[in-house]
C-alpha cells in the first residue's frame, strides 16, 4: 500500500506500507491506495497473524483522479492516510519523497 499527501502540481509526499490491511484514516491528509495481488511477507511472529479482511471494497475515483486510472492493478481505498494493524511494524512506512502518483505506484509495485 501506499499513500500520497502534500500535493504541489502533480508531485505528492509518497509513503509506502508494508502491513496487510491498509485502511483510509480521514483525519490524517492523503490518499490511500492499495495494490491487487500485493504478497505480503509477515515480519511478526506467526501468534500476532491478523484474521482475513473478507469485506469487499468499491474502487473510490472521483474527478480528480482521472489521471490515475490508468494505472494497472492500483486501488483507490479513500480520502486519507494509509494506517491499519501494523502501519508502523518492522522497516514501515518507507518515505519516498516528492513523486508523481505514477512514479510513487511504480515505486510500490517495486517493493
Amino acid at each position: 500500500a501506499f499513500d500520497t499527501s502534500r500535493p504541489d502540481g502533480n508531485q505528492f509526499d509518497c509513503m509506502l506500507y508494508g502491513h496487510q490491511h491498509p485502511v483510509p484514516a480521514p483525519g490524517v491528509p492523503g490518499e490511500c491506495y492499495s495494490l491487487f495481488g500485493a504478497k505480503f511477507i509477515e515480519e511478526a511472529s506467526p501468534a500476532a497473524a491478523a484474521e482475513p479482511d473478507t469485506r469487499s471494497r468499491a474502487k473510490i475515483l472521483e474527478e480528480d483522479d482521472q489521471d490515475f486510472i490508468n494505472i494497472k492493478d492500483v486501488e483507490l481505498l479513500g480520502k486519507g492516510a494509509c494506517r491499519g494493524q501494523g502501519w508502523q511494524s518492522g522497516q514501515w512506512p518507507l518515505p519516498q519523497g516528492r513523486k508523481s502518483l505514477k512514479e510513487c505506484a511504480e515505486k510500490c509495485k517495486g517493493t
